[in-house]
């Protein structure tokens, strides 16, 4: 093999090295109430931020069983994007990265098939985490876990209650050793009660 035919297969293999990695972090989001959902991750799409959620209220029945009956990350969620379609006339998606807001958009430019619902997903304490998203590269469920109650509620008897970004580090924390062991490459949370651990195909 020549000099420039081995350096031309270099090139190649080291591209789809790097386009393999890429695609595990790109994911196709969900809807939340009828609204694309950018949770955790970014848009691929230029945006402008048009609005915002109130800073929440007093969650009374957290505090009332004293921490023991909590939101959880799907109710949260859904309860910002239905005060945002209250408050707002028009925006194309939501987005939440941390704290206890949300922002609505408008996207700026014109989607493509690549980009239209398409989002690079953020990593939390390492690890990819894939909230109301589906990595769109094919992968295999390697365990699945029961997400309990939020230690922040219970502590203080429901006067504080964890953001859903404090929720989702806590998921990420108790998967690290997992990780680590290079048993799982990422987590996939869509809802209900329990979130997996995935490892990629």
């Amino acid at each position: 093999m020549s000099y420039t035919n081995l350096k031309t297969s270099i090139l190649i293999v080291l591209l789809l090295i790097i386009t393999s990695i890429s695609a595990q972090n790109i994911a196709k989001v969900s809807t939340i109430n009828g609204v694309e959902a950018y949770i955790s991750c970014n848009p691929l799409r230029t945006y402008q931020v048009v609005g915002y959620t109130d800073t929440p209220t007093v969650q009374w029945s957290s505090i009332l069983t004293q921490g023991q009956v909590n939101e959880s990350v799907e109710e949260k969620l859904t309860k910002y994007v239905s005060q945002l379609q209250k408050k707002y006339n028009s925006f194309d998606a939501v987005v939440y990265t941390s704290g206890k807001q949300m922002s609505c958009i408008k996207f700026t430019d014109v989607g493509t098939s690549e980009t239209i619902g398409m989002a690079e997903v953020n990593k939390i304490n390492g690890i990819p985490f894939y909230v109301f998203n589906e990595p769109v590269k094919d992968y295999t469920v390697v365990k699945t876990k029961y997400i309990e109650v939020h230690y922040k509620s219970r502590a203080t008897a429901g006067l504080v209650n964890n953001t859903i970004k404090e929720d989702l580090v806590r998921l990420a924390q108790k998967s690290r050793r997992q990780v680590k062991k290079g048993k799982v490459d990422a987590i996939v949370y869509n809802g209900g009660t329990d979130f997996a651990l995935i490892k990629f195909n």
